[in-house]
């Protein structure tokens, strides 16, 4: 920061965004839980004059498509017919992390959701090389 006569100025407000994603079978509230509490712990020690404000902005549990549902063959027929390979070819990745509209759509609906991506695992998805090859669009 700027220079000020005692040194370095230090600012009056520290924030940040922390992003946590889930796993099959993990509640999201519990981990949200578990990191106030290490968050809240961790300040403690310091017996810091300062106050610590935790804020949840968003927050959904974990979503694994379900296989044996009629959405989730025909998809998966399809891209094999668009590709010009066998079903068993199809790689076939089920979960969609803490994808919250997919959850969200099935209950509000009342059926099955299924998700493609467009992408291959050397894609580098939410990296900073992040590419899509013209070949899977």
């Amino acid at each position: 920061g700027p220079l000020h006569q005692h040194g370095r100025h230090i600012a009056h407000q520290a924030a940040c965004v922390v992003s946590t994603r889930t796993v099959p079978d993990q509640r999201q509230q519990d981990v949200v839980d578990a990191l106030r509490q290490h968050l809240r712990h961790e300040f403690e020690k310091r017996r810091s004059p300062n106050r610590l404000e935790i804020t949840t902005l968003s927050s959904c549990d974990w979503w694994e498509a379900r296989t044996s549902s009629h959405i989730y063959t025909a998809a998966r027929k399809a891209l094999a017919e668009a590709w010009g390979i066998s079903e068993a070819e199809v790689f076939a990745v089920r979960e969609g992390g803490t994808m919250s509209m997919l959850p969200a759509l099935e209950a509000e609906l009342g059926c099955d959701s299924v998700q493609m991506a467009l992408s291959q695992a050397s894609s580098a998805i939410h990296l900073a090389n992040e590419r899509i090859a013209t070949q899977v669009l």
